[in-house]
């Protein structure tokens, strides 16, 4: 569960099985904006200058806010925090107030309707999205290399802009997304596999990764409505939420980690000085993600 999309994908013997891929389009940051938007509609949020969709110090204000406070709970829930604001030319200012229906936002991700995309949408990204499909085979596509691209290590540097804003940009193929909650992509799939003993197995080990893991009263209600979700037809009647052994918010940069230093990572990626300078293909037809040549060795799956 990212900022921007969640990813659902079934494992088996360490292997990530790309049939079973499912990508929702909403993340945390869909949830924090789901958060303000219920704040103003109760008319609770100080009537303070604060741009949660342009303003870098008032989205994590608002991230905070969601992580403190926001839990699956029911009843109403409510808490007193205190909004800063930061106005160009003023000091800063400190405001407190009462937030409401604190346990609606997080369950946007069962209900994506909650998340109200037309008044709070997305910000713009150019260029920058926080996630790839790393299950898909791009041997086919093309990426030619910029001509003007020396080849220095790192291009751009001396007319003052970073390495990434000068580095071509790509159209890329569209993930195919689904509009519907994270219980039914979870049911939809396992159930996906095809095999029934293959499928109870993973009914019973579900792993949360990502930050909304940590909300409170989230593994419960995922344990819940996985199992009802679930059509009275099929032999399965056990669905449990495996605890995470390390704060799910790091589990894949650990995995990753440890990835780089098992022994077929020296033979599965490129060099750094080879990908600035040639781009995802280089002399030994070997490129920077290839899914297929690490299915066939990996020993772990990363979720990121």
């Amino acid at each position: 569960m990212g900022a921007q999309v969640t990813s659902v994908v079934c494992v088996e013997d360490g292997v990530a099985l790309p049939s079973t891929e499912k990508t929702l389009p909403f993340g945390g940051e869909d949830i924090s904006r789901c958060l303000l938007w219920t704040q103003r509609h109760h008319q609770t949020w100080p009537q303070v200058r604060t741009d949660m969709l342009t303003k870098p110090i008032d989205l994590l204000m608002l991230n905070r806010f969601k992580e403190s406070y926001c839990e699956i709970k029911e009843g109403e829930l409510d808490a007193v925090t205190v909004v800063h604001s930061y106005e160009d030319g003023m000091p800063a200012g400190s405001h407190k107030t009462r937030l409401i229906a604190l346990n609606v936002p997080p369950m946007g991700l069962f209900y994506p309707t909650l998340l109200v995309p037309d008044v709070y949408p997305p910000p713009p990204r150019s260029w920058f999205h926080d996630y790839e499909n790393m299950l898909e085979d791009t041997l086919h596509l093309e990426y030619p290399r910029r001509p003007d691209m020396s080849d220095g290590l790192f291009p751009g540097i001396n007319v003052g802009y970073p390495m990434w804003e000068s580095y071509p940009i790509f159209s890329s193929k569209p993930k195919k997304e689904e509009k519907v909650g994270l219980a039914e992509a979870i049911t939809s799939s396992i159930l996906s596999t095809g095999r029934i003993d293959l499928q109870r197995k993973l009914f019973c080990s579900i792993q949360l990764i990502g930050g909304e893991a940590l909300t409170a009263g989230f593994i419960p209600a995922v344990e819940e409505r996985v199992l009802h979700a679930i059509p009275s037809n099929e032999a399965i009647d056990t669905v449990e939420v495996l605890q995470s052994r390390t704060n799910p918010t790091f589990v894949s940069w650990k995995g990753g980690a440890i990835l780089g230093v098992l022994d077929f990572g020296r033979e599965a990626w490129i060099y750094r000085e080879d990908w600035i300078r040639n781009g995802i293909h280089v002399r030994s037809g070997r490129k920077y993600k290839d899914s297929y040549y690490l299915q066939g060795q990996a020993t772990c799956y990363i979720n990121s």
